[in-house]
């Protein structure tokens, strides 16, 4: 009859007289035929999304549901050109509508910046007298 001792490493398991370690310490030293735990079952058939890095997918799919709905919003271009796209006016009241309209009309006076520089000078200049005249 074989006699049964404790596991050298463990001090739980029962293992043959001539074994080193029983089958639990065999794998978890990754020495000799490998065990697979049930919990170990399901992740060794799933991996981790490549793109969102939280959600286990399965190992054939690229990536998860939502970085594909995502990806597919990115790749979709716009049908209409943004700049000419006049369907924003159809929001606007008749009176905006007139004013934006009416402003291309209107020559606006354009000011470099060295005159607002130097007006400013011109009225920190005059508000200094002031203080002087005080």
């Amino acid at each position: 009859m074989a006699r049964y001792v404790k596991c050298p490493r463990c001090d739980l398991n029962y293992i043959l007289e001539g074994e080193q370690y029983c089958d639990v310490c065999k794998a978890e030293l990754k020495i000799g035929p490998q065990l697979m735990y049930a919990d170990d079952e399901d992740k060794a058939e799933e991996k981790l999304c490549p793109k969102c890095k939280q959600v286990y997918i399965l190992i054939d799919e690229d990536m998860c549901d939502n970085c594909r709905e995502l990806s597919s919003y990115d790749d979709i271009e716009p049908e209409t050109d943004d700049e000419n796209d006049e369907k924003w006016r159809d929001f606007l009241d008749e009176d905006e509508k007139e004013e934006i309209s009416n402003s291309g009309d209107k020559e606006e006076d354009m000011i470099s910046l060295s005159k607002i520089a130097e007006e400013e000078l011109d009225e920190f200049d005059d508000e200094e007298e002031e203080e002087d005249e005080e």
